[in-house]
């Protein structure tokens, strides 16, 4: 949420109470983080039984950011880092994204996960708005997560919307899919193909983005 106010951009976490109602529990479950967020994903991150969650943000300032002649990363603070909450199995969660390697913003709209490599770990696959290239998190099987991007993929999305892994030809390996923003007409089309000049895109990969 892109409120002002940071209590208006609290998380919620609605408890269901097994008699068709539910009751907001996110302050004493420790997820009511005023950070700009817009989409979580539960998992079992470390194969003890309980659910972690990866939470993405937005940050507010985009607009500055993505502009070709002032182009900069957006700098990592407290309101724009990407969130990871790990279940102490007490009915408490513990915020931690530095020291499982998760430390990086970005213009989060969707996070899935799924055992990318079989490993029998689960992976993480954000995907991220504007400029800042999706991130594929690849779980290291002892608490820490390694950002693989560069390795595992040739390009990523530009201006990624929502993400998907499945299976999708049954060959019993996660696949990856990204959307992006759907053009209408052809004037759109002109105008997003515009702004993908040679320039600027290795300006951002200068600027330590993937290729997209």
């Amino acid at each position: 949420a892109r409120y002002d106010d940071p209590e208006l951009r609290r998380n919620v976490l609605y408890i269901n109470n097994g008699d068709n109602t539910f009751t907001n529990k996110a302050k004493e479950y420790g997820l009511d983080d005023d950070s700009y967020s817009t989409h979580a994903n539960f998992f079992d991150s470390d194969n003890d039984g309980d659910l972690d969650v990866y939470i993405v943000t937005h940050p507010t300032d985009f607009k500055d950011k993505n502009k070709q002649k002032n182009f900069q990363k957006i700098e990592q603070g407290a309101n724009t880092s990407n969130r990871f909450y790990r279940n102490e199995g007490n009915g408490k969660f513990v915020e931690c994204h530095k020291e499982v390697g998760i430390d990086n913003h970005g213009f989060g709209l969707s996070v899935t996960t799924g055992d990318l490599n079989n490993d029998g770990w689960m992976d993480v696959f954000v995907g991220n708005d504007y400029i800042m290239h999706d991130y594929t998190y690849i779980n290291q099987g002892d608490g820490t997560f390694k950002e693989s991007s560069r390795e595992l993929l040739s390009k990523t999305s530009y201006y990624g919307m929502g993400t998907e892994v499945a299976d999708i030809n049954n060959d019993g390996l996660l696949d990856m899919m990204t959307v992006d923003m759907e053009i209408e007409g052809n004037y759109g089309t002109k105008t997003f193909m515009q702004s993908n000049k040679q320039t600027f895109l290795r300006t951002m990969v200068n600027a330590g983005y993937v290729q997209q």
